[in-house]
């Protein structure tokens, strides 16, 4: 048995050998053996070399920014300082092949930020107004043409009217809409039936600042751009419970400014922000470490100290990979910290003096408050000008204290739906009776209007001119319609009609269905396009408010209840049933307390009294201790905000206009210790001189009064005149400071005389704090004080 099965296996080998499959055989073990062979040459032996080799790397140096210095007040009080905060970015991986998905994973990344109450950090100048229309946050016409030639992509600002599509004059709006359609934001995506999502402008604007800010570090790729700055850690777990949704979004650790007390010293510290290009310019003139990005100081202490206050870079030399991933540190050089400051002012003296400040202006408005209505003439004299105290029920509309935008929110209580309730029925009264007024043939002149009418007349007008609807350039001053137009003589239907059919409408702007339109229907879309800009125009809601006000439509009552409803004031049980309960005497009072607490302030209400400025030096050294504007605002929230700058900026109080340093105000009394000063030095009045004073001083025509008028100060000499502030004495002395050796009057050689003795005072020079300030400007006319 063995036998046979040894000769059946002999057999088969014997012929398997000799057959043609065993060479096949022999040829597929061969190749698979080098193929094995040379795959585990590749993967282990050479593996990590072939690897180094595919991964295309770049040596490149990245700099390192270093920590600001630090701001002190005299005592040691830090003003301004950095703080570790976390700061979300993103940088470009490569994850996507086109905008339409990137931007669906940035909107994704916003509504994390926003759940969280975090902002987008603005990378452009622009934010949006209070009529949620896109407006440029820069004051500066030089920065908007520098800011609209990057954004144009333009080598220099004298190209920007080359082509009509990046004109000088582009609106906020159409660098939107350049930006929009090259980034794609609302586009279509790779597949048509994706269709296209829906964003609203606030979505807009922060997929705009996240792409430009990106779109500045394409060239450094591994350079992360931020999106939010100083998110809280709610918001750091969300975005890295996410962060396989959110390619290329990461939470770095970050240094961030923060400023102490902002709403007392920011007119002093001032705050930085990004660089734009023209600071660029400037900057690397003198330092050519600043890129694109860099934090700079914009105003205040901080611009004036930027060079000593940044310190020194580093440097990271590394390799990148093609994605912008870092592959290895080389060398690494460490930042040098910027330089402190201590600055002479008090901060404590500062702040009390603003509080002070604040104080005694509420207490003046408080005083000028009446619950009647006043009329106010040129002749009327200061004593007298009182404020209705409707004008200040009006206010917490007109300056934004109460949000009428909240009226008609789901949230808004019985008191807010009560009011708009009013409104609304009043807007589209007011809306009717404008168009019916366009469309009567027998419409009468403007002058014949209501002055109620008349106003919101003038208010359709500008509209039109600032919608470009009605091109002011294209109108013809001359034109006898238009004279008639400027008279009030004509209906507002006559000048629109005249303005359609002389070219002087841009009918692009309407929606008309067929570009052959008669003119009965081009003014018919004139008209309707007038009331659809009007329905959702804020300031033109504020007009109807006024007059809701002033007619009583709306009382005071409803509104200060809204102050509580809203959380403007501190809920109080008993105030908010007094005031529901009561009448308009109640309300007068009550707004009267409020303002006296300063639970309203005077720059809220935006009345005059709203502002102030106070220096006070070191009687000795010359130092100053307290330098104080007000209002003030948040230098942190500036920062950081692109809405908040919007608020404030539209403020009536104007908080971020630095008083102290840049209003050129008249001196008033203190100045009559120079006049006094000229006179003796010029021989024309003696130290010990009398003169007889009048209460009103006539010569030359003039008509000036004495505040003691109609009495007078009798025969004073200089010292009682300064401790009286004698206005007829000084008009004395400078009318003889104007006469000549003949006796004749002549204007130019008093005013010679005040602005030699002026500038022997140093009136003619700025002051040399390190912050900016207006130069100093001697009068030029009026030798006589008046």
């Amino acid at each position: 048995m063995f036998k046979e099965l040894f000769q059946i296996v002999t057999e088969f080998l014997k012929n398997f050998f000799t057959s043609r499959l065993f060479v096949i055989s022999v040829v597929v073990l061969s190749m698979m053996s080098v193929l094995v062979i040379h795959l585990f040459r590749l993967q282990i032996v050479e593996g990590e070399t072939y690897q180094s080799d595919y991964i295309s790397q770049t040596l490149t140096s990245v700099a390192v920014d270093s920590s600001r210095g630090v701001i002190y007040d005299r005592n040691g009080t830090p003003l301004a300082y950095n703080k570790l905060a976390y700061s979300v970015t993103v940088k470009e991986t490569g994850a996507y092949s086109n905008g339409y998905d990137r931007n669906l994973m940035l909107l994704e990344l916003r509504d994390i930020l926003v759940s969280h109450g975090e902002e987008v950090t603005p990378s452009v100048p622009m934010a949006l107004d209070e009529n949620g229309n896109y407006m440029f946050t820069t004051t500066s016409e030089s920065r908007r043409l520098a800011f609209l030639r990057d954004a144009y992509g333009l080598k220099s600002i004298d190209e920007l009217d080359n082509e009509e599509e990046t004109r000088s004059d582009s609106t906020a709006q159409d660098v939107v809409d350049e930006l929009v359609e090259r980034y794609g934001i609302g586009a279509y995506g790779p597949d048509p039936e994706d269709g296209t999502y829906e964003v609203t402008k606030e979505e807009i604007l922060d997929l705009i600042y996240i792409r430009y800010a990106m779109a500045l570090n394409s060239y450094q790729r591994y350079l992360p751009s931020t999106v939010a700055q100083d998110v809280s850690m709610e918001t750091v777990a969300d975005v890295l419970e996410h962060s396989a949704e959110l390619p290329g979004v990461e939470v770095e650790e970050d240094s961030i400014r923060v400023y102490e007390k902002g709403e007392y010293f920011a007119n002093i510290i001032g705050y930085i922000g990004q660089a734009d290009s023209e600071e660029l310019e400037a900057l690397q003139g003198d330092d050519g470490n600043y890129v694109t990005g860099d934090l700079i100081g914009k105003t205040g202490i901080e611009a004036t100290m930027e060079s000593w206050l940044r310190g020194t870079k580093g440097e990271q030399t590394m390799y990148v990979d093609s994605q912008g991933h870092i592959l290895e540190i080389v060398s690494e050089t460490e930042p040098t910290a910027g330089n402190d400051i201590y600055l002479t002012i008090d901060a404590e003296e500062t702040e009390a003096i603003y509080r002070i400040l604040e104080q005694q202006l509420a207490g003046i408005l408080v005083t000028k408050i009446v619950n009647e209505d006043v009329t106010i003439t040129p002749n009327t004299p200061a004593s007298q000008m009182f404020i209705p105290v409707k004008d200040v029920y009006y206010q917490l509309i007109g300056n934004n204290v109460l949000s009428i935008a909240h009226f008609s929110e789901e949230d808004a209580s019985a008191a807010e739906q009560g009011i708009y309730a009013k409104y609304l029925g009043r807007k589209q009264e007011v809306i009717r009776q404008l168009s019916a007024a366009l469309m009567n043939e027998n419409a009468v002149p403007i002058a014949q209007e209501s002055e109620e009418m008349q106003s919101y007349i003038s208010y359709a007008y500008n509209m039109l001119v600032n919608h470009n609807i009605l091109v002011r350039s294209w109108i013809d001053t001359e034109d006898p319609m238009y004279q008639e137009w400027q008279e009030d003589t004509c209906s507002f239907r006559e000048f629109l009609l005249h303005a359609l059919t002389n070219g002087w409408i841009d009918t692009n702007e309407l929606e008309l269905e067929d570009r052959y339109s008669s003119t009965e229907e081009t003014f018919a879309s004139l008209v309707n396009r007038m009331e659809e800009i009007l329905d959702t125009d804020s300031d033109f809601t504020k007009q109807i408010y006024r007059y809701m006000i002033d007619d009583e439509t709306l009382t005071g009552r409803e509104l200060c209840l809204a102050l509580f409803d809203q959380g403007v004031l501190e809920y109080s049980e008993e105030d908010y049933q007094s005031l529901a309960q009561g009448s308009s005497v109640t309300a007068y009072y009550f707004i009267r307390e409020k303002i006296s607490d300063l639970e309203i302030t005077p720059a809220q209400l935006a009345l005059d009294p709203c502002s102030g400025s106070v220096v006070v030096t070191d009687v000795n050294t010359g130092q100053v201790l307290a330098m104080v504007s007000y209002p003030g605002y948040d230098n942190n929230l500036l920062m950081s905000s692109s809405d908040y700058y919007a608020r404030v900026s539209s403020d009536e109080s104007l908080p971020l206009y630095p008083r102290v340093t840049q209003t050129r105000t008249a001196p008033g009394s203190i100045f009559k210790m120079i006049t006094a000063i000229a006179g003796m030095e010029e021989g024309v009045l003696q130290p010990g001189e009398v003169i007889q004073t009048k209460g009103i001083f006539t010569e030359l025509g003039l008509n000036l009064r004495c505040q003691a008028y109609p009495g007078t100060h009798g025969t004073i000499g200089i010292p009682e005149a300064l401790q009286r502030s004698c206005n007829y004495f000084f008009c004395e002395v400078g009318y003889r400071l104007s006469l000549d050796s003949s006796g004749t009057y002549s204007e130019t050689l008093g005013l010679n005389n005040i602005r030699k003795y002026s500038e022997a005072f140093g009136l003619g020079e700025k002051s040399g704090v390190e912050v900016y300030e207006n130069d100093p400007h001697v009068t030029d006319a009026n030798p006589i004080p008046s």
